[in-house]
């Protein structure tokens, strides 16, 4: 029968769930540009929509973590505006709301509760015109506005706006790169 021997276990963990965010959100955008590069858009526009969703995600876990290591007593759970404000309050960052970045993240997030909060959309509309029985089928219109920001561009835009904010929090509250990495250290003394 094996000894078992008293062990002192030392662990600590700095676990940074933006890093995981950021490279789910990195994964999907290089997938859609490769997939763009090739004409192979088939489904683009989903790929789109989980990768904003990701952006969306990662924004809010960035403002966490810089708030997280820069304000006493960070409620986690404040709304997202208010979050925000604190920081660049804190920081001394003068946000213009009706310029990029700001307006693109803002975009982002009302996109991340259409989708989180999804409700039904109901209209009725009736009006007669002329058509060719080949033009029917296709002058049906079923969108509601979900996917007019999936595109390429947009998601671009995302991916810079939200680095650029990220860049300028990390540079104006001194806060080393390094220290936002998932990190830990494990020590073990036999006694």
């Amino acid at each position: 029968m094996k000894k078992k021997r008293l062990v002192k276990k030392e662990v600590t963990k700095n676990i940074y769930v933006h890093n995981d965010i950021s490279n789910a959100a990195f994964h999907l955008k290089e997938r859609i540009e490769k997939n763009h590069a090739a004409g192979n858009n088939e489904g683009i526009s989903l790929d789109i929509m989980s990768c904003l969703i990701m952006y969306a995600f990662e924004f809010e876990a960035k403002v966490n973590f810089v708030g997280h290591m820069k304000i006493l007593n960070w409620k986690e759970r404040d709304s997202f505006h208010k979050k925000v404000k604190k920081i660049n309050n804190v920081l001394g960052i003068k946000v213009d709301k009706n310029s990029r970045p700001y307006t693109t993240i803002e975009y982002l997030k009302s996109y991340r509760d259409s989708i989180a909060h999804g409700k039904p959309f109901n209209s009725q509309n009736t009006e007669t015109s002329k058509m060719l029985s080949e033009e029917i089928n296709s002058a049906i219109d079923l969108d509601n506005g979900l996917y007019d920001l999936c595109t390429i561009s947009f998601m671009r835009e995302c991916e810079a706006d939200i680095e650029n904010i990220w860049k300028n929090w990390l540079n104006v509250a001194s806060i080393d790169i390094d220290k936002t990495i998932t990190h830990g250290s494990f020590s073990a003394e036999i006694l």
